[in-house]
Parts: C-alpha cells; sequence; structure tokens
C-alpha cells in the first residue's frame, strides 16, 4: 500500500510539472517579429548568425526585412510598448535595429486602418509563413475585402503555435501526451 501511495505522489508531481511547463512556455513566441534591413546590407540583422532568421535574409533579392527567430523576438519585444499594445505593429530600436513586433493571436488587419495589407504581409514574414518566393510576405483579404489577413490563405499560419518551441505544435502535444500518460498510471 505505501509503495503505490509513493507511486501516485510522485506520477502526481510529474503531471503539475509538465502542467507548469507548458504554461511556462506560452509565453514564447507571443511576439514574432521582423528586423529592417540596412539599405545594401547582405548580413542578417535578426540577430548575432544566420540561426536568428527564419526567412527573408537581408541580401536576398530585394528584402526590405527579414523574420527573427522566436528567441530574438521573446528578447527584443519584451517591453511595456508591445507587451501593453492595443495596434499591431510596434516598432522597437535595439542595439541600432528597427524591429516590428506582432500580435501572433491576432492575424487580422482592418482595410480602413492605413498599411493593412503591408502589415499582413510583414507578419507573414515575421512568422514564416508567407507564400514560397514571396520576398515581402503574403496576404488575403477577408469578409469580402473588409480585412487583410496574414498568409497567402487561411491557416497558412497554423504552424506558428504561441508556446511552442520553432513554432511546431508537437512540443505543445508532448506535454500533453506525457501528463496524460502519467495520469492514467494513476
Amino acid at each position: 500500500m505505501v509503495k503505490n501511495i509513493t507511486h501516485r505522489i510522485v506520477a502526481s508531481a510529474a503531471v503539475v510539472f509538465l502542467l507548469v511547463g507548458g504554461v511556462d512556455a506560452a509565453a514564447s513566441g507571443k511576439y514574432p517579429c521582423v528586423a529592417t534591413c540596412a539599405a545594401g546590407s547582405s548580413t542578417p540583422v535578426c540577430g548575432t548568425s544566420a540561426s536568428d532568421v527564419t526567412n527573408n535574409q537581408c541580401g536576398t533579392g530585394s528584402a526590405k526585412y527579414e523574420g527573427c527567430s522566436r528567441s530574438v523576438c521573446d528578447e527584443v519585444c519584451d517591453t511595456t510598448s508591445v507587451t501593453t499594445a492595443t495596434m499591431f505593429p510596434v516598432t522597437v530600436n535595439s542595439g541600432g535595429v528597427e524591429y516590428k513586433c506582432f500580435d501572433a493571436e491576432n492575424l487580422m488587419y482592418m482595410s480602413s486602418s492605413a498599411n493593412a495589407d503591408a502589415n499582413a504581409k510583414m507578419q507573414s514574414v515575421a512568422m514564416d509563413c508567407n507564400t514560397a518566393g514571396t520576398i515581402d510576405g503574403s496576404s488575403h483579404t477577408m469578409n469580402s475585402g473588409a480585412m487583410y489577413m496574414a498568409g497567402g490563405m487561411d491557416h497558412a499560419c497554423e504552424k506558428w503555435v504561441v508556446g511552442a518551441a520553432g513554432g511546431s505544435k508537437s512540443s505543445v502535444f508532448a506535454f500533453a501526451l506525457a501528463g496524460a500518460a502519467v495520469a492514467a498510471a494513476l
């Protein structure tokens, strides 16, 4: 009987650890971003290495901005001006580079607002969901043209999951599956 209680306590602690770990990771990727390319730049501006760039590296074709990795955006966009913003994108200057931070949970821009299509396209680059071969990103209209949405079509940006490393759903599902397996052992 004592052995069974010990296993249940350990299993319960594991479930709590997995759930807390999943919640803690949820902040990652909330604010995808792009970095503005300097005129004539042929090196990445998102961070210190090419691995900091998700797509559209500066110097590639006529790229005006490049998509930054989650780790770069999590650091750059972790400012009050971004976390309390109601309108996106929010411009942040850091280390001599201009970044545009977006809200990953809102892909829509009202057509009546300035730069709606341009912002939706830029967000598709930030979230690495632009149509292949489009340097300036991709968007499409919604609700009979009342809004522009990031990505070339509905669900194009679904691979970007807030809290999942690298935009992959697998880490979020891994927490759920592991928690279910431990709970089943109870």
